[in-house]
C-alpha cells in the first residue's frame, strides 16, 4: 500500500486490523511524548557543537520515541557504493562506525535512500519485498521502519529504528521519524555552511597574514637586490641604479605573479617559464633545468609561491645573499609524480637557515600550499648548502 505522507511516499505493509494494544488515552499520550521529543531535538541541534553528537541524540531519541530497543543512522559512502553505521543505539559493542548495509532496491533501507521513501517492514520473517540484512538477524529484529535524510536535496543516508517486539509502525510513527530526520537534513546543511565560512575566514586571514609577511621581507630583499646589483655592476660594468630599477620591477612581477594576480604572457604551464617569471630579479644568479614536464594548471600558483619564498630565503639568509652564490632549479618527472629541486650553493654555507628551521609564516605558507598540491616537500643540508625536493605525486 502506498500512502500520501509529508510529501512522501510511505512504503508500508499490506494494511492489517486495528491495533487495539493501546487505549486511546494511551495512544494520544504516545504522540504527544513523540511530539515533544521532535521539540526537544530542534532545540539540542541548534545547541550541539559537533554534527556527530546531533546523529547520536537523533537515534537515542528516535528510540526512545517509538520505545523500540535497536535505532541506526547510516550514511552514504559513494567510494564503497555502501551506508556505514555511523551512529546508534542498542546495538553490540563495535558495530557503530563498523557494520555496513547495501544501497540496492532489494534492501528495505537502500530502498529508501534511493528513492527518498519511508519503508515500514513489520513482518521481517515473511517479508518478500526485501532481504533481511544479517545485522538485523543476528539481533532478531522483527520489525524496521526507514526514513530518508538528505543534504541540501541531495541523498545523505537513512534512519531506521528497529524493534525485536512484536507490534506494528504505523504512518504516525513514519511522520515522527520523519521529522526527526528532517531535523538532521537541516542540521547537516547548516554544519556545511558553518565549515565553509570558517574556511572562508581562514583563507582571508591567511591572505592578510601572508601580504604582512611580503611587506615585511620586502625591505630585506630589496636590500639583498642593491648588494646583488651592486657587485654585478662592479664586474661586468654598467649603470648599478638602472640595474637596481630593474630587479625591483622583476620582483614586484614576480610576487604578483606568485599570488596569481597577474597573467603572464608566458605559458606558465611550462615549469621553465614559470621559473623564469617567480625568479627574473636573480636570473643572473640562477640556473634552470627543466625536462620534459607540464605543470596542470591548479599546481601552477602553489608552486610559483613555494618558489618565491624559497628565493626571498635565499636572498636574505642563504646562497643569493653571499658573493659568488647560485641556486639550481631542476625540474623533472617520475612516472605521474613532478619533481622539483632547488639547491643553493654558496661558498660559505651558513650554520642554519632561520627562515627554513623557525615555525614562521613562510615555512607555514610552503606547508600550506604543500598540503593544497598533497606534495612532500623535504628539506636537507648538502656541502654546498641547502637543497629542497618538492614531489607532486599524481600530476
Amino acid at each position: 500500500m502506498v500512502t500520501r505522507l509529508l510529501g512522501l511516499h510511505a512504503i508500508s505493509d499490506p494494511p492489517e486490523g486495528h491495533n487495539s494494544e493501546r487505549t486511546l488515552d494511551e495512544t494520544l499520550a504516545y504522540r504527544l511524548r513523540q511530539q515533544e521529543l521532535v521539540s526537544e531535538f530542534g532545540l539540542f541541534s541548534l545547541r550541539a557543537h559537533t554534527l556527530d553528537d546531533i546523529l547520536q541524540e537523533a537515534t537515542r531519541l528516535a528510540a526512545s520515541g517509538m520505545q523500540a530497543r535497536f535505532c541506526k543512522l547510516l550514511r552514504y559512502r559513494p567510494e564503497e557504493h555502501d551506508m556505514l553505521m555511523v551512529a546508534g543505539i542498542g546495538w553490540r559493542a563495535g558495530e557503530v562506525n563498523h557494520a555496513t548495509l547495501g544501497i540496492d532496491m532489494e534492501s528495505a533501507a537502500g530502498y529508501s535512500f534511493q528513492t527518498g521513501q519511508p519503508v515500514i517492514s513489520n513482518h521481517l520473517t515473511s517479508e518478500s519485498r526485501f532481504r533481511t540484512p544479517r545485522l538485523l538477524a543476528d539481533h532478531g529484529v522483527k520489525r524496521a521502519l526507514n526514513v530518508p535524510i538528505q543534504d541540501c536535496h541531495k541523498p545523505f543516508g537513512v534512519l531506521e529504528v528497529d524493534s525485536p517486539d512484536e507490534g506494528r509502525f504505523t504512518l504516525e510513527d513514519t511522520a515522527f521519524l520523519q521529522g526527526v530526520a528532517n531535523i538532521v537534513s537541516a542540521a547537516i546543511d547548516r554544519h556545511r555552511i558553518e565549515e565553509e565560512l570558517d574556511a572562508a575566514r581562514e583563507g582571508a586571514a591567511l591572505l592578510i597574514e601572508e601580504q604582512h609577511h611580503r611587506v615585511k621581507n620586502l625591505f630585506a630583499v630589496v636590500g639583498a637586490l642593491i648588494n646583488l646589483s651592486s657587485r654585478d655592476a662592479e664586474r661586468e660594468g654598467g649603470d648599478p641604479v638602472d640595474l637596481i630599477r630593474q630587479r625591483i620591477n622583476a620582483l614586484s612581477r614576480a610576487s604578483s605573479i606568485s599570488i596569481g594576480m597577474a597573467n603572464s604572457g608566458n605559458n606558465l604551464s611550462d615549469p621553465e617559464a614559470l621559473t623564469r617569471e617567480i625568479l627574473a630579479p636573480y636570473l643572473g644568479s640562477v640556473d634552470i633545468v627543466a625536462q620534459d614536464v607540464q605543470l596542470p594548471a591548479g599546481a601552477t600558483t602553489p608552486l610559483g609561491i613555494m618558489l618565491h619564498e624559497f628565493a626571498t630565503n635565499a636572498a636574505k639568509y642563504g646562497s643569493l645573499a653571499h658573493e659568488g652564490g647560485y641556486v639550481q632549479v631542476d625540474w623533472s618527472s617520475r612516472g605521474s609524480e613532478i619533481i622539483m629541486r632547488w639547491r643553493e650553493v654558496a661558498p660559505l654555507k651558513p650554520d642554519a637557515d632561520p627562515a627554513l628551521t623557525e615555525a614562521g609564516f613562510g615555512s607555514r605558507l610552503i606547508a600550506a600550499m604543500a598540503t593544497q598540491l598533497g606534495a612532500e616537500v623535504r628539506r636537507e643540508w648538502q656541502g654546498s648548502g641547502l637543497v629542497i625536493t618538492v614531489t607532486v605525486p599524481d600530476a
